[in-house]
């Protein structure tokens, strides 16, 4: 099967589309996975300062 120049040029540019699609979702995955760390690692500091104010006024 041979392509044409056009149809070269026009798969060329759905896959760079495709690929572009997937790296952005790609980095938008990576930040909300980066935001729901960060939010977990702020309410575990949370809790383990309330935990140390109740052992320390306990004392």
């Amino acid at each position: 099967m041979r392509l044409t120049v056009e149809e070269i040029r026009g798969r060329l540019t759905t896959d760079e589309a495709e690929f572009a699609a997937a790296r952005d979702g790609a980095w938008e995955l990576g930040d909300n996975v980066l935001a729901a760390q960060m939010e977990g690692s702020r309410i575990a500091c949370h809790f383990m300062i309330r935990f140390i104010d109740t052992r320390t006024t306990e004392s």
